[in-house]
């Protein structure tokens, strides 16, 4: 993922990050060509971590259900 482009191939590429990700710096995570879903204050894991809140669960519902390419 450090070489040109980032989100190579005929593929949906999807990014799911938090501004207050003290591990992965926000920037970082954002994808050249991809769908970057951003949320605030959301820590990267632990009670309040990507993987235990709800909105983010709400969105991977979400993009898991995109028609096959």
């Amino acid at each position: 993922m450090n070489a040109d482009p980032a989100t190579p191939g005929e593929l949906y590429w999807v990014s799911i990050y938090s501004t207050t990700d003290s591990t992965v710096a926000p920037e970082s995570a954002q994808l050249e060509g991809a769908e970057n879903i951003e949320f605030e204050g959301i820590d990267h894991d632990g009670e309040n971590g990507l993987l235990e809140v709800e909105e983010v669960y709400l969105e991977v519902r979400r993009v898991l259900r995109y028609p096959n390419w």
